[in-house]
C-alpha cells in the first residue's frame, strides 16, 4: 500500500484478525484496510525477530528488548548488549500465529524494528 500524499510504501502499524494499519515511515499519515489470510496460515509457526537500526544495536534497542522480552529482564544490560552485537537480529523464537503477531506488534510499539518469518515451507 501506497500513500496517498508521498506515495511511498507504508508500513504495517498494526494488525488486528481482519484489520491492518499502515502508517507513512516519512509523514506518519495512516491508512486501515481489511485483510483476509487463508485458515491454514492462522496455525503456521512464525519466527520473530527483532533487527537493529545500524550495525550493532544501540543501548536503547537493547534496553527495549529486555522490555519485550521477560526472559531478558533477568540478564543485565550489558550482558544481553553483548549478546546483540554478535548477531544481525535477536531472534525471539518460534510460536503459533497469535502470539507472533502480538509479539511483533508490542516491539513496533516500542520502535523496534520488527521482522516475522513463516517458519514453514510453502506448499505450491
Amino acid at each position: 500500500m501506497r500513500c496517498e500524499q508521498c506515495h511511498i510504501e507504508m508500513e504495517i502499524d498494526d494488525l488486528k484478525t481482519h484489520l491492518a494499519t499502515f502508517r507513512c515511515p516519512k509523514c506518519g499519515s495512516k491508512s486501515h484496510a481489511t485483510v483476509s489470510f487463508p485458515l491454514p496460515r492462522m496455525h503456521r509457526r512464525l519466527k520473530v525477530l527483532i533487527a537493529w537500526e545500524g550495525s550493532s544495536p544501540s543501548s536503547t534497542e537493547v534496553l527495549k528488548l529486555r522490555n519485550l522480552l521477560p526472559p531478558l529482564r533477568n540478564t543485565s544490560a550489558q550482558e544481553v548488549l553483548d549478546k546483540a552485537k554478535e548477531v544481525k537480529a535477536w531472534d525471539c523464537g518460534e510460536m503459533e500465529y497469535g502470539p507472533a503477531i502480538d509479539l511483533s506488534n508490542k516491539a513496533k510499539g516500542l520502535g523496534l524494528k520488527v521482522y516475522v518469518v513463516d517458519t514453514e515451507p510453502q506448499n505450491r
